[in-house]
């Protein structure tokens, strides 16, 4: 799988705007090798807007970008509702497990987007892969809500990690960053991994999942 991260900073007053504009990308969805897509408002900042995109593999989405994606972007007239945009691109490593197997059905019932972006130091890179897999797959699949998610390494950047879980409101996550996150944190001993994580809450919309 072959995944795509998006941040916009949208204009002041144009957030509905931006959010008609982003539920025309419903047109993708019949794009050979596109599996799904999530978005919405960053929780602690209500104009950034984030959305996250599946695709089988990289050709996929070369030909969606070279062939598409350019007619859908220049009709909705997005470009004019924000003020920038970062765009990343990561590889699936393994998934992470939760109550739904299935992706399109993690995406019929995500309200919430949880991301972890995170910078390893290239020496505690191995131990980082493996307690995500040991440590954190198993506590998180546990947690109430959560319905799955994935563990993935940037295309460009060494040792850059993107963790995201998709759960089925804010209140379970909230509950997961209450009981479990902490337990999980002193058994990984993942602190000492990090050089540095960027950490989203976001409020999904309805109308910008395709799946």
């Amino acid at each position: 799988m072959y995944l795509k991260w998006i941040v916009c900073e949208v204009e002041d007053g144009n957030r509905d705007a931006f959010s008609l504009a982003q539920a025309k990308w419903i047109e993708t969805k019949n794009t050979k090798g596109f599996l799904g897509q999530v978005g919405g408002w960053n929780l602690h900042n209500s104009n950034e807007a984030c959305i996250l995109s599946f695709w089988d593999d990289k050709d996929s989405l070369l030909y969606f970008m070279e062939n598409i994606h350019d007619k859908i972007f220049n009709n909705s007239k997005q470009e004019k509702t924000y003020k920038s945009i970062f765009v990343n691109y990561f590889n699936l490593k393994f998934n992470m497990l939760g109550g739904k197997i299935d992706l399109t059905e993690r995406i019929k019932d995500a309200k919430f987007l949880r991301i972890a972006d995170c910078k390893v130091k290239p020496e505690r890179a191995n131990h980082f892969e493996n307690v995500q897999n040991s440590v954190w797959m198993h506590g998180m699949k546990e947690s109430k809500g959560m319905l799955g998610g994935e563990f993935s390494t940037s295309e460009n950047e060494s040792y850059r990690y993107l963790v995201s879980t998709l759960w089925d409101d804010v209140e379970n996550h909230s509950n997961y960053v209450k009981n479990s996150l902490p337990i999980l944190r002193n058994k990984s001993d993942v602190e000492n991994d990090l050089q540095n994580i960027t950490g989203k809450q976001i409020l999904l919309e309805n109308s910008w999942s395709i799946f």
